[in-house]
């Protein structure tokens, strides 16, 4: 996703967001909220920040998709009223 679009905030935020999520996931791990069958040495799968990231940069487009329809259909319901 990020290597499409070749974005550096994307870039920062994919890791940003992949840290912090990983953090998140390894806390609420250790206090026993849930568990991963398979987890690494620390208490969830090598693969979550990378779900993370992916998570992020998936919102990220998701509401700049939003955002451009609503920017695009102003006039089309002002007219309307």
């Amino acid at each position: 996703m990020i290597l499409v679009y070749k974005d550096i905030n994307d870039l920062y935020l994919f890791i940003v967001a992949g840290i912090l999520g990983a953090i998140a996931e390894i806390i609420a791990v250790q206090f026993g909220a849930w568990n991963y069958a398979n987890p690494s040495s620390i208490g969830v799968p090598y693969w979550l920040p990378l779900l993370w990231g992916m998570a992020a940069i998936f919102l990220k487009r998701f509401n700049l998709q939003i955002e451009n329809y609503r920017d695009n259909h102003k006039d089309t319901h002002r007219r309307r009223k």
